[in-house]
């Protein structure tokens, strides 16, 4: 494709700022109340000097550049990782502009158990499965947060590249080499962390797409099997061969994803620390 799609997973460097006050509101306060009800913004997911908008800005550009100039010089996958295109253009799907996370879809009756429905966030799978691939804003405290946690593990169980999560290095400002390091990782429960949320009520939701991203079956053994098979004349001969060789369940098996948290494995490609200088 010329066109690719990115999911930003990150997380948010004020979360309770209120622009127009200057100032943070305790979540859940009557001033924090007070100022949604009067149709102020709150909440911002960068600092006041936009850092993270600008290291995404040139990652974005950086890594185009690196796919322009077969310049990756890690694993295979990674030179057609997104695109064979010498001009591809990468969009990028955040958060905060894409979805109206206070947006409520209201319960049919008064009698209907359960509380009011955020048809955004219910939709997060799909968004994840529109997106070919995950880069994430890394940072020391990213790892424990459970919104981050579910962001990978939807993104293993529904994006086409989502075995990969590509990092966004804090302050990153581009470089003239394309150097990355690779870290396998293990894909943690969302779940063992919930008493760290905001907002308490964001608990279920984290369950729901955690179980969402364990049944999901996009990349099952007999789905790569088949997807791979029928791609093309040469897989389709591959595939064929090898079934005469005995070998036709392991290739698939070794494709395939298994979204079991605390086991499934990712890997995580960090731009290494001299692709950041000038």
């Amino acid at each position: 494709p010329n066109a690719v799609i990115f999911f930003y997973s990150h997380r948010w460097a004020r979360g309770n700022w209120c622009e127009e006050l200057q100032k943070e509101l305790p979540w859940g306060s009557e001033e924090y109340k007070r100022a949604v009800a009067e149709g102020k913004l709150v909440g911002d997911p960068d600092d006041a000097a936009h850092s993270k908008a600008r290291a995404l800005a040139a990652f974005g550009e950086w890594f185009r550049e690196g796919l322009a100039k077969e310049a990756f010089p890690i694993t295979s996958s990674a030179q057609t990782y997104l695109s064979n295109s010498d001009d591809v253009e990468i969009f990028w799907w955040i958060d905060w502009c894409c979805t109206d996370q206070d947006k409520l879809l209201p319960k049919k009756s008064a009698n209907e158990p359960g509380r009011d429905a955020r048809p955004d966030i219910a939709a997060l799978p799909a968004y994840a499965a529109a997106s070919a691939g995950i880069v994430a804003a890394w940072t020391p405290e990213y790892a424990s947060r459970p919104w981050c946690r579910a962001e990978l593990l939807l993104a293993y169980a529904f994006m086409t590249k989502g075995k990969n999560v590509l990092v966004v290095p804090a302050g990153f400002a581009g470089s003239s080499g394309h150097g990355m390091d690779e870290e396998e990782i293990v894909l943690a429960d969302p779940r063992e962390t919930v008493d760290t949320l905001t907002n308490p009520n964001d608990r279920p939701v984290i369950a729901s797409l955690t179980g969402v991203a364990e049944r999901s079956t996009a990349f099952s053994c007999w789905r790569v099997c088949v997807k791979h098979s029928t791609e093309s004349v040469f897989m389709s001969c591959i595939y064929n061969v090898c079934c005469c060789c005995q070998w036709c369940g392991y290739i698939p098996l070794d494709w395939s994803r298994n979204v079991q948290p605390g086991k499934a494995t990712m890997d995580k490609w960090v731009p290494r620390q001299q692709a950041m200088e000038r």
